[in-house]
């Protein structure tokens, strides 16, 4: 693995007590979130998978940001990147991760592009719910799992113990039609968080699940868009899922039904 391509800042952190790493913070909620900790003085080590993202990132947020070029999917990749955080933070604890990295399939032709997706589940192609799930929920595993040591696992680290956040969704309580693999990817993330909630108290790391509803994002562009892949199957579930794309079209037509994405990170 070329070093040069994936950690693209080698310069010295200044308030290691305030560091905080987020997965997927090209655009959307993991954007919104860096503005929002760099806003209350933390510096931000985020990960994107484009160069041309982090050089972007690096150029507005300046010191206060460290990017991290690297795909969630790779395992790998996720714990060189914890190693190359170790060594940034000279034997320091992190104060948070924040687990954002997201990615669904619209299209066969897209499998990482980053939609709900609109299939039914009884002809939602296998490989691709498998490979949604890979993507959202053993990738998010992975990266807790590169991190923990940083978090407060690791006795021999100065600091307070961290604070890991899953990036969830409203959807992992309750499934709409047609989005099970979405809702299905939530649910099990909810069901990682609380068994990490207890089994991380004996070294004071705190698990917390934000879950929002319906947020501004491009993910939920195959509900309310004007999707030419809706129907690609031509199976008998196909004029349900156009109907209920355009009920959802009209119904988030409506003033303020989608919040902005500052409004998940101020939370956070």
């Amino acid at each position: 693995m070329d070093e040069s391509l994936h950690f693209l800042s080698l310069s010295p952190i200044r308030n290691l007590d305030r560091v905080v790493v987020v997965t997927g913070v090209s655009s959307g909620i993991g954007l919104a979130i860096t503005k929002a900790l760099i806003g209350h003085q933390c510096h931000v080590v985020g990960s994107v998978r484009k160069e041309a993202d982090a050089k972007r990132l690096q150029a507005e947020f300046e010191e206060h940001f460290t990017p991290l070029l690297f795909d969630v999917t790779d395992e790998a990749a996720v714990r060189h990147a914890a190693l190359y955080v170790r060594a940034l933070m000279n034997g320091h604890t992190l104060m948070g991760l924040v687990n954002n990295a997201d990615a669904s399939f619209r299209a066969a032709q897209e499998p990482l592009s980053i939609h709900v997706g609109l299939y039914a589940t009884g002809e939602m192609p296998i490989g691709k719910l498998r490979q949604q799930l890979e993507v959202n929920l053993v990738a998010q595993v992975a990266v807790i799992q590169a991190f923990l040591p940083l978090l407060g696992t690791d006795l021999s680290l100065r600091g307070r113990p961290g604070k890991i956040l899953n990036n969830s969704s409203i959807f992992g309580r309750y499934a709409l039609p047609f989005t099970t693999a979405y809702a299905a990817n939530k649910a099990g993330l909810n069901a990682i968080s609380e068994g990490l909630h207890r089994e991380l108290r004996p070294f004071d790391i705190d698990m917390v699940v934000i879950a929002p509803g319906p947020i501004e994002t491009e993910i939920w562009e195959d509900a309310v868009g004007d999707d030419q892949q809706v129907g690609h199957n031509k199976g008998p579930f196909d004029p349900f899922i156009k109907n209920f794309q355009t009920n959802a079209n009209a119904l988030t037509k409506k003033p303020r039904w989608f919040p902005p994405t500052s409004t998940v990170g101020e939370k956070v």
